[in-house]
Formats: C-alpha cells, structure tokens, sequence
C-alpha cells in the first residue's frame, strides 16, 4: 500500500524540493557572506532548474490537455475559405 509520501511526493516533486531548497540556502549563504558571487552564482542555477523542470512538467500537462479537448484536431482538419 502506498503511503502518503509516496503519492504526494512524486519523483519530479522531489527533486525539485531538493533543488529548491538547496538554492536557498546557496543564495541565503551568498548574502551573509557580503554578496559571495560564487555562491550567488550556483543558487541561481539552482533556482533556474528548478523552474525548467516545473514549466517542462507543466507544458507537457496543459498540452495533453488540449489535446484531450480535441483543440489540436480542430486546427488542423479546417479549411481555409478564401
């Protein structure tokens, strides 16, 4: 039986948490030590691959979605009336 963490939490979740948060740190860091760019830097990354996983995750959704509606049917059998 699967537990709570287990449906709630899947793999794409956790590593984003994961880069999340270490980010945060990173950037946390980054700033009590008088803006270190080094560790500005790497939270940075941090932060951008985290929203590069999110959008690619989200995008793949909202287009089966739409696919799901027959949008992408729709726009390619109309005819163009001149």
């Amino acid at each position: 039986m699967l537990s709570v963490v287990d449906t709630f939490f899947n793999d794409n979740r956790k590593i984003g948490i994961i880069l999340i948060t270490t980010g945060c740190i990173l950037l946390t860091l980054g700033v009590i030590f008088l803006f270190d760019p080094a560790l500005l830097a790497m939270g940075n990354i941090l932060f951008i691959g985290y929203w590069s996983l999110e959008w690619n995750v989200m995008l793949v959704e909202c287009l089966s979605f739409l696919a799901l509606c027959g949008v992408f049917g729709s726009l390619t059998h109309s005819k163009i009336v001149p």
